[in-house]
Order: C-alpha cells, then structure tokens, then sequence
C-alpha cells in the first residue's frame, strides 16, 4: 500500500470535527463498531490538521502505537485490535516500513508521506456516514 495514499476531500464548509460528529453517532449502531475504536477516531482526528482534508491531501498520523495506548490511557495490544477493527471496516489504512515502523513528514504545514495511520478511507465515507 502506498505511503502517499490521499482522498478526496470533504465537502466545502465541512470540518474534520462535523466529520467525527457523524461518524460518532453511525460507528455503533451501524457499523457495530466499539468504543475503543470511536474513541481511537477521535484521538486521530484530534492529531491532524484542517488542511489534511482538502481534496488530493495526505491525512494521517504516525504515532508509535505505545505513544497512542499512553495517550489514551490504553494498552498496545488494545489500540491493535482497535486498529484491526477500523480497517477491516473500511474507515482506516494501516500501512507501516520494516518491522512496523511508523513515520511521516510534513513540508509547510502538507504531509507528503506517511507511514502508519491514514484516514482516508473515513474522509471517503462521509456522504454514506451523513445518509
């Protein structure tokens, strides 16, 4: 899978945070999804830019999983299982380098690769979440 995967866009007047609006309220009861994965979404959301979801952009966060399970108050194996789940949903893409390293960079506030979690797949649900 690419490093450089990018979408795109939200619509304009929509924010990443209307974004997370919807998919907090469709994660469980349609998609059967659990709270440590809304929650995981939401720490995601939280750690990226507004510019990230302009059409053609790269949206994603790279943090170690053992930085993320710290930041939440979780355990790695949970942020895991709580990645699995999203992307076998169809609301992330997980790509990693060797040994599931995850890193990224950022030129005049653009990501221009990124290794680790990509939100992607979220930004291109956004008409289906708001039916």
């Amino acid at each position: 899978m690419s490093a450089t995967l990018s979408h795109s866009g939200l619509p304009d007047g929509v924010s990443r945070f209307d974004l997370l609006n919807l998919f907090e309220v469709a994660a469980k009861p349609t998609f059967g999804l659990s709270r440590t994965a809304i929650a995981l979404i939401r720490h995601y959301i939280q750690r990226t830019a507004d510019q990230d979801y302009a059409r053609g952009q790269i949206c994603a966060v790279w943090a170690q999983v053992c930085r993320t399970a710290q930041a939440v108050n979780l355990s790695s194996r949970s942020i895991n299982s709580a990645e699995r789940e999203l992307q076998e949903a169809g609301f992330i893409a997980r790509t990693s380098r060797s040994k599931g390293a995850r890193s990224g960079a950022r030129e005049d506030g653009r990501i221009t690769w990124a290794f680790g979690i990509n939100l992607a797949p979220l930004i291109e649900r956004y008409h289906e979440l708001r039916a």
